[in-house]
């Protein structure tokens, strides 16, 4: 009779946590201290549990890039899957008070798009750490002196006008 693994399809418990392994992207030596610890019973079921909450290599090296996408009325939006933000701007609107504008929404879970879960951004350390690291390194004037990016805006003093927002999208950098 064939035990739980052939029945699986694997030859030994060896190749079956080298699939799992393969499959989650965790090295072999850390699937099997992990199956050491918790036991053969727990191979199906607490073994892959584990696996899904491992953090990834690549997750703990995230790098993102924070890009502006466009700067608009809210109507003239037309969207993003890629996790982004949008945030209100104006002539006045400094450097300084855009990049904590953007951490603000950032920090208040506002992330919008279609792969935008709150698993994988704002609830996410890793990725809300990374996507705050790429505002201070990517929220930069072309011009050094340039202290106020949208002065080019029309102003208006008309308190029924529609705020204009700068919308960012937020990238991996290995994508």
């Amino acid at each position: 009779m064939a035990d739980i693994y052939q029945q699986k399809g694997f030859k030994s418990r060896s190749e079956y946590l080298e699939d799992l392994a393969d499959q989650y992207g965790v090295d072999y030596d850390t699937v099997a201290a992990l199956a050491h610890v918790m036991g053969p019973n727990e191979d199906f079921d607490g073994l892959v549990d584990a696996l899904n909450n491992f953090p990834m290599e690549a997750d703990m090296n995230m790098k993102l890039i924070c890009a502006l996408a466009d700067v608009c009325l809210p109507d003239y939006w037309s969207g993003h899957h890629l996790p982004h933000v949008a945030v209100p701007v104006s002539r006045d609107t400094t450097i300084a008070d855009l990049r904590e504008a953007i951490l603000d929404e950032l920090r208040m879970g506002a992330v919008a798009g279609a792969s935008a879960t709150p698993e994988t951004t704002y609830e996410n350390g890793t990725w809300l750490d990374a996507a705050c690291e790429a505002v201070e390194r990517y929220v930069q004037p072309n011009d050094p002196s340039v202290e106020y990016p949208f002065r080019d805006l029309d102003s208006s003093d008309d308190e029924d006008s529609e705020p204009v927002y700068a919308y960012f999208v937020f990238i991996r950098e290995d994508d």
